[in-house]
Formats: structure tokens, sequence, C-alpha cells
């Protein structure tokens, strides 16, 4: 419920931010003054910097190739309201051993002003750890981090 509240806050201000901008270009200042100034100033500056910001957080993805023959699972690790959390997990079909460069958990669904970061799984005693954190972001900028451990266990498992 917390994700969904903070993604519908995110869509409210990122609204709330093109509607002042073109209302301020297209009609100008007068027409903004039936808003409350402080807000209306806050959504300006507070949307201005995430977009600029946003320019410069282009980063290049590499393509990997993995030699070994491998397992691949698709566990479910949490599932929300409006979004869910899912592993894939690349193991060595000889060993068993997880391949910590191939393995990767991902978030789905309505996410916007959310990013999870993997860290890392770690198996315990048959169950299984996927380490990583939050991101928590606000018209493009980030306002809070917190790091999570989920535990799942292999019975939940969907082989793909």
């Amino acid at each position: 419920m917390v994700y969904l509240t903070w993604s519908l806050l995110n869509l409210f201000f990122i609204l709330s931010f093109f509607f002042f901008a073109i209302t301020l270009i297209v009609k100008g200042r007068k027409y903004l003054k039936s808003y409350s100034r402080p807000f209306v100033i806050f959504v300006l500056i507070f949307g201005s910097i995430g977009f600029l910001n946003s320019a410069n957080k282009r980063g290049e993805v590499k393509a990997k190739i993995n030699q070994r023959p491998s397992k691949m699972s698709v566990l479910p690790v949490k599932e929300g309201l409006s979004t869910d959390l899912s592993l894939t997990l690349i193991q060595d079909i000889e060993t068993g051993e997880i391949n910590q460069e191939f393995s990767s958990s991902n978030l789905h669904g309505l996410v916007l002003g959310l990013k999870w970061n993997h860290l890392q799984v770690i198996e315990k005693n048959g169950v299984l750890q996927v380490e990583g954190w939050y991101d928590w972001y606000l018209m493009g900028n980030r306002v809070f981090t917190n790091f999570e451990t989920y535990s799942i266990t292999e019975k939940n498992s969907v082989l793909r």
C-alpha cells in the first residue's frame, strides 16, 4: 500500500508540474495566482531540478554471456497491491551453485518513483535471501534509500 501511495503522489506532483509549467508559459504568471504560491514554487523548482538531473543518468548496458550450462528459475519474492518483486535465479547445473553475476531481481508494476537495486542472492539452510535496496524518488530527485532483505523458499519456484 505504501508503494501505491508513493506512486500516486509522484503522479500528482508530475502532473502538477506540467500543468503549472504550461500555464506559466502559455498564459503567464497572473493565471497561477489562484493556487497556493509556496506549492507552485516548490513544484516548479523541484520538478525543474529533477528534469535537469535526469539528463545525466543515462548509462551503458553491457551484454553478458554465460559459457557454463545453467538452470534458470523464476521465483516470486514479494507480491503487493501494485508491485511485485521477482528473482531470476541462475544456477550451475553440475554444482548447483548460484551464479551471482547472472542472477537478478526485478520490481514490476506501478513503480513510479521507486527503483529496486539488486545486490545479491544468498542461500542459507535451503532458504534463499535476496538483498538489495529501494531508491525513493520524488519528481526525479532521490529523497530516501532503504536496504531490504527478503527470504524465499525454493518450493515457490516456477521453472521457465
